[in-house]
């Protein structure tokens, strides 16, 4: 082999090697479980949503009543991003109802989804509730009787009431439609579990840390 081959092979093999590190901090910075901001934000346009419309930066939390981490999520970061960005118009949240943890969880979400429907301004203490309520174990406990029970405490007017019961527990209702849409966006985005979180279309790989999310508002 002649010394110009080696000096091109040595050549080649540098490229490679710049290349395969190149793609690693590529990677790393844009995160493979990132996604478009516009087609995240216009596909959970019909998610309950908290905080001002017009707000710049859109938080999505991908969630299940009965997983005990979006629990963890809803009482340290939530609580933060409330008081510090949703409260004061610098932030509006979403959330995706999942739905993958069982027939109750699916049933969960279309009460939460017909309670969004027909009565928005009590979908947020419905919400704080189910998860507030939460039992430490992984049984079957959303029942009809639980939801109507909760669903009764809010002060509904009785007419909405009843609509709300109506068509979360109607198939091909509203709110069935939008929670197997739910599921569709869970798998879609290609989420692994829950709490899933995005801020502006990035995907935050530690929900529980305020500051990693913050990294990401505009």
């Amino acid at each position: 082999m002649t010394h110009k081959v080696k000096k091109i092979y040595f050549i080649l093999a540098v490229l490679i090697v710049v290349l395969f590190v190149s793609s690693i901090i590529v990677f790393t910075k844009v995160g493979l479980n990132d996604v478009n901001e516009k087609d995240i934000i216009k596909s959970t346009i019909n998610s309950p949503e908290l905080g001002k419309s017009s707000s710049e930066n859109v938080i999505i939390e991908f969630m299940d009543f009965k997983c005990p981490y979006c629990k963890k999520f809803e009482f340290t970061t939530y609580n933060k991003l409330e008081s510090k960005y949703i409260s004061k118009g610098k932030a509006k949240f979403r959330v995706v109802n999942a739905s993958i943890l069982g027939d109750d969880s699916v049933r969960a979400a279309r009460a939460a989804h017909a309670l969004n429907i027909y009565y928005p301004n009590k979908y947020w203490e419905f919400h704080h509730t189910l998860l507030q309520i939460q039992p430490d174990n992984e049984n079957e406990w959303i029942t009809s009787d639980l939801i109507d029970s909760q669903l009764e405490k809010l002060n509904i007017p009785k007419d909405k009431l009843e609509l709300i019961k109506k068509d979360y527990k109607t198939k091909g209702s509203k709110s069935w439609e939008l929670a197997n849409k739910d599921k569709k966006l869970y798998k879609k985005y290609k989420n692994k579990y829950v709490p899933s979180v995005y801020v502006n279309g990035k995907f935050i790989k530690n929900p529980y840390s305020i500051k990693e999310l913050e990294k990401y508002m505009k």
